[in-house]
């Protein structure tokens, strides 16, 4: 008997919760804020190596746009899965810690290809400047080290 009227009871109160109006929505999240990177300057690399101001400046300049591309990337990848993030449902006082969470990671994955990008930079001029060296050498003299190291990084 007891049993009978607890599964009436709980029928009742499931055709109730059946008839409620669904919950309102959450409010929603605010918008992502923009991914904050640093900018680095390759110019004491450059300098360290003995470039004349003219080869700095056009390396200086495909290193800025290279860093430009990764920065927009790293912003794009990070506010897009952001919005994901926010799609799914995640609840409001957990999304502040993922949102954190992503906020390292992207930056993690920037710093790391960008002192890689340095690196082989400047890795390619010194190898540049090694094969004039060795052009010097070998020709008296003859070559020009600003044109050839501007050349063959455009090229790359």
């Amino acid at each position: 008997m007891d049993t009978a009227r607890i599964a009436a009871d709980s029928r009742r109160m499931l055709q109730l919760f059946g008839s409620l109006p669904p919950s309102p929505p959450g409010k929603p999240l605010p918008p992502p804020p923009r991914l904050q990177l640093q900018t680095h300057d390759i110019r004491p690399d450059l300098a360290g190596l003995g470039c004349s101001e003219s080869t700095m400046q056009s390396l200086i300049q495909i290193f800025d746009n290279a860093q430009g591309r990764l920065q927009r990337s790293c912003r794009e990848s990070h506010e897009a899965t952001l919005r994901k993030l926010a799609h799914v449902g995640t609840e409001e006082e957990v999304y502040p810690a993922y949102q954190n969470a992503l906020e390292v990671r992207y930056g993690r994955l920037y710093l790391e290809q960008l002192l890689g990008t340095r690196a082989q930079l400047v890795e390619e001029v010194r190898r540049a400047q090694e094969r004039v060296a060795a052009a010097v050498e070998a020709d008296s003299g003859r070559g020009n080290f600003s044109g050839e190291v501007v050349e063959l990084l455009e090229r790359a």
